[in-house]
C-alpha cells in the first residue's frame, strides 16, 4: 500500500470515528517517513481531539516546519496552541494563516477571534472588519464583531452589527440573543424582550436563551412569564444552576416559595 493510500485509509477511519485505527495508520506512515507532514498533521488532529493539546502542538509544529505554506497546518497548529493556553503563539499562527490566504474571510475571522480572546480588542475589531470586507454577508463575523464591540461598551456599534447579521440570516439565533443583550444594556427592555423571544423561538432547547428571556421578563415585572421561562430552561437542563436559582427568585416574587 502506498503512503497516499495509507493516509486515505487513515482519514476514512478517523472520519468513521475509529481514532485508534487511524492513529495506527498514521504512526505506520511515520515509521517509514518520520517527517511526513500529512501524517504529522493528521496525528496532531487526533491528539487535539483527545484533549492532548501539547502533543498536538508539537506534531502540528513539525508538520508546519516540513510544509510552511500549508494554511490548514498553520490553522491546526494555532488551534492546538490556543487549547494549550499559549494564546500569543496561537495568534501568530492564525496571523500567518491569514497572510498565506489573504482572500479567505474565515482565516481573518479566526485571527480576530484569537485576538479577542487575547484581549487585543482594537486589533480584533480590525481583523473582523477585514473578514467582512472580503465577505460582507458573513453572519458569524457580523455577530462576533458585535460581541467584541459590546465587550468594548460600544453598544450602538454592537446593535448595528447584530441587526446586519439578522438581515443576512434571520434564523441566526445567536444574533437575536446577543442583540437582546445589547438592547437590555441600553435600557430598551421591550426591544430586548422581542430579541430574546426570537432567539428562543429558533432554538427552544437552548437553556441560556431561556434564562436570558426570563431575566428580561423579570426585569420588566412579568414574574409569571419569567417563572415559565426558568422552568422551561430546567426542562432542558434540570441541573442548570442559574435556572434553579432564578426559578426560586421568581417563585419568591410571586409569593409561591412552597413550590421551590
Amino acid at each position: 500500500m502506498s503512503v497516499t493510500d495509507a493516509l486515505k485509509r487513515g482519514i476514512a477511519m478517523q472520519s468513521a470515528g475509529d481514532a485508534a485505527g487511524a492513529e495506527r495508520v498514521y504512526r505506520a506512515v511515520l515509521q517509514l517517513d518520520g517527517n511526513n507532514p500529512d501524517a504529522l498533521n493528521l496525528l496532531g488532529t487526533l491528539r487535539l481531539g483527545a484533549g492532548r493539546a501539547a502533543e498536538a502542538a508539537e506534531l502540528a509544529g513539525r508538520a508546519v516546519a516540513a510544509r510552511p505554506a500549508a494554511v490548514s497546518y498553520r490553522h491546526n497548529l494555532a488551534q492546538a496552541l490556543q487549547a494549550d493556553g499559549r494564546l500569543d503563539a496561537a495568534v501568530e499562527q492564525y496571523a500567518e494563516a491569514a497572510r498565506l490566504a489573504p482572500q479567505d474571510a474565515g482565516r481573518q475571522e479566526n485571527l480576530a477571534a484569537a485576538l479577542r480572546a487575547a484581549k487585543r480588542m482594537d486589533e480584533a475589531v480590525a481583523a473582523f472588519r477585514r473578514a467582512l470586507a472580503l465577505e460582507p454577508k458573513r453572519a458569524s463575523a457580523l455577530v462576533a464583531l458585535g460581541d467584541t464591540l459590546q465587550e468594548m461598551d460600544d453598544l450602538d456599534g454592537a446593535v448595528a452589527q447584530y441587526r446586519a447579521a439578522i438581515a443576512v440570516d434571520a434564523s441566526f439565533a445567536a444574533g437575536h440573543n446577543n442583540l437582546g443583550s445589547a438592547l437590555h444594556k441600553q435600557g430598551r427592555g421591550e426591544a430586548a424582550l422581542a430579541a430574546y423571544a426570537a432567539a428562543v423561538k429558533m432554538e427552544p432547547r437552548n437553556a441560556r436563551y431561556r434564562i436570558n428571556l426570563g431575566v428580561a421578563q423579570f426585569a420588566a415585572g412579568d414574574f409569571a412569564a419569567a417563572l415559565a421561562a426558568f422552568e422551561a430552561c430546567l426542562s432542558v437542563d434540570p441541573f442548570d444552576r442559574r435556572g434553579v436559582a432564578y426559578r426560586e427568585i421568581a417563585l419568591a416574587a410571586l409569593g409561591r416559595l412552597d413550590r421551590a
